[in-house]
């Protein structure tokens, strides 16, 4: 039975409206951060890693992406410089 609960839960949230969802985040984290207080502080250190992570994989994948391109086009094709 709570097999078929948490189905019928993943359902609902993955038809639910996007802006909704989007919107209700920030809302919900204001407040679990003004009622939390101290006990918030050990979750953002979870919460952080993440976000950290994915800047540092699109850092690279920014910065590298015009160095592979360039390096597999044919100096013909790329122009002049100057």
């Amino acid at each position: 039975m709570a097999g078929k609960q948490r189905r019928d839960c993943m359902d609902s949230c993955s038809q639910s409206n996007l802006h909704l969802r989007l919107l209700s985040a920030p809302i919900s984290g204001t407040i679990a951060a003004l009622t939390g207080g101290p006990t918030i502080a050990v979750i953002k250190a979870f919460v952080d890693l993440p976000v950290r992570l994915l800047r540092v994989i699109i850092a690279s994948v920014v910065s590298f992406s015009p160095v592979v391109g360039s390096a597999n086009t044919s100096p013909a094709r790329l122009g002049k410089l100057a």
